[in-house]
């Protein structure tokens, strides 16, 4: 099928009063015409005077039956109508939620619509639909149909199962509904491993093209700059997810997704998560601080600009009480500072970390020989 919507139609549309009016009548017509006419709408929809244009022409009262017709594309359409319409748009929503569909209030009919039994696309479109209102300001954030219905079929959108289109436009929409609400990430972050599941987008080599669109679902949604934000809770499985995240994220990444990392954190936040004091926080950020220091021009670079403070870091850690685990991850991040070009300078410039060093280095030697002389009068 040939698409509907060209900049030609589109201009008729606007420059003709009669035109629209005249497509809302034939809605009464057959399914067909009826899936062509609300496909011409969502594909037409593109601006806030398109949206004004539709609404002050019965577009919400006219296209609403439609959402239970008997075909699914003409169900699917309308939908789609909807999503368009209320997207960013105060009037349309707060109008939706005062429409009845068969007795039914527009919003349960949305959420049936997002139930597991129905196609994906239907489901995400829903989900869509029932966020923009929610950001438009006519749907509580706290309201049952968000946070027991939307939010949770958004996250759904984001795991494996999906195809990675899904996967970008759950991803995108989710970051859109949670941006200015804390209480929805924190609920979002602890449902069905939703860190494990954004996180886990970045393990995959950025040459994949399908996989490096979604790591770019991601960036530009925001969803880093949410889990610098997770670090700052003041729960500590929240902030273990966040940095683990974080930590995920940078593992094998790019330079521009470690940079966005240390920019969106801080240097401040880095060194207030190095001394947390759940054990837990403290490994994670260890481990994303060995993640981010890893490939020389990345050492090389992060160095440079944050050097003082990472080698601070590490020498309070070290100089501190702390676990052998800690210690060890520690010792690992030095390791990796010393493989850069230029970033080793910061080691053999520095006389004190040079004896932590050899220090660590004397107490591994004689580790290791007292289970060798362990081993040797076992035999005996």
């Amino acid at each position: 099928m040939v698409k509907p919507c060209t900049d030609a139609i589109l201009y008729v549309l606007l420059k003709d009063s009669t035109v629209i009016p005249h497509l809302m009548s034939l809605l009464s017509s057959s399914q067909r015409t009826q899936e062509y006419i609300t496909q011409i709408f969502s594909h037409c929809c593109k601006t806030p005077e398109h949206q004004t244009v539709l609404f002050n022409h019965g577009a919400i009262q006219n296209i609403a039956p439609l959402l239970i017709s008997p075909s699914y594309k003409v169900r699917m359409q309308a939908l789609k109508c909807f999503s368009v319409l209320a997207y960013e748009n105060t009037l349309v929503s707060m109008t939706l939620v005062n429409v009845l569909v068969a007795g039914e209030q527009l919003t349960q009919v949305f959420v049936k619509m997002m139930q597991r039994d129905q196609p994906v696309e239907m489901q995400l479109t829903a989900a869509k639909c029932l966020t923009y209102m929610c950001r438009a300001g006519a749907i509580r954030t706290d309201d049952s149909c968000i946070v027991l219905k939307t939010l949770p079929c958004l996250v759904r959108m984001c795991s494996k199962e999906h195809l990675l289109e899904e996967r970008v436009e759950g991803a995108e929409t989710l970051a859109y509904l949670m941006e200015p609400d804390v209480e929805l990430q924190r609920i979002a972050s602890t449902t069905d491993h939703l860190v494990a599941m954004l996180a886990d987008y970045f393990k995959y080599p950025s040459s994949v093209s399908a996989i490096t669109d979604i790591k770019r679902p991601i960036l530009e949604s925001g969803v880093i700059e949410l889990l610098c934000s997770l670090t700052q809770s003041d729960s500590p499985a929240l902030r273990v997810n966040g940095i683990w995240a974080l930590m995920n994220m940078a593992f094998q990444a790019d330079q521009k997704v470690k940079v966005e990392i240390v920019r969106s954190l801080g240097t401040e936040q880095l060194f207030r998560l190095l001394s947390d004091p759940d054990t837990n926080v403290l490994m994670k950020t260890l481990g994303l601080l060995r993640n981010l220091l890893s490939t020389r021009p990345h050492i090389d670079q992060i160095m440079c600009s944050h050097g003082k403070q990472i080698m601070q870091a590490v020498t309070l850690i070290l100089e501190a009480e702390h676990s052998i685990e800690v210690k060890e991850q520690t010792l690992c991040i030095l390791a990796n500072i010393a493989d850069g070009n230029t970033a080793k300078e910061l080691i053999m410039t520095n006389d004190d970390m040079l004896q932590k060093i050899k220090y660590y280095m004397v107490l591994c030697i004689c580790g290791l020989l007292l289970l060798l002389l362990a081993a040797d009068q076992t035999q005996y």
